[in-house]
């Protein structure tokens, strides 16, 4: 009688942390994918180095890359590590369709942290404005 008073006890342990689990991180998925979604019809990207650096502005084919190499990251903790120096701001047309802060594959969207692998954001955004500051060709990106 105790064992099956102990296996209930259990079961209803493990379904209320499964329950738990769903309940905050399946919204938070469905709401990176819509991010993601709304951020695929940029036409552009603009990267500016924070506060008040200089921009750079990304268009055609190198817009489509930064959005692939941001779909599969993961989500990691607030304390992400590296100082996030780069805002993203993406545009269709005139239209601002989402900001990131970024720094290498690091950055937070919708008020989340995230890493994207691969180094493509990095080499993609990260360095190329970071060569507008004055930083040699050579610098190299952390991943």
């Amino acid at each position: 009688m105790n064992w099956k008073r102990f296996s209930i006890l259990l079961i209803v342990i493990i379904a209320i942390c499964v329950a738990a689990s769903l309940v905050y991180y399946v919204p938070q998925t469905f709401e990176y994918t819509r991010f993601c979604h709304r951020i695929a019809k940029a036409d552009r990207v603009v990267a500016t180095e924070a506060p008040n650096g200089p921009s750079i502005t990304i268009t055609g084919d190198k817009v489509g890359d930064i959005i692939r190499a941001m779909k599969p990251a993961h989500q990691v903790p607030r304390d992400i590590g590296p100082q996030l120096s780069i805002i993203m701001r993406f545009y269709s047309g005139t239209n601002n369709l989402g900001d990131v802060w970024i720094w290498s594959g690091w950055f937070f969207a919708n008020g989340h942290a995230y890493h994207a692998r691969g180094g493509a954001l990095g080499t993609l955004v990260s360095k190329p404005v970071m060569r507008a500051i004055g930083y040699p060709d050579d610098w190299n990106v952390p991943d």
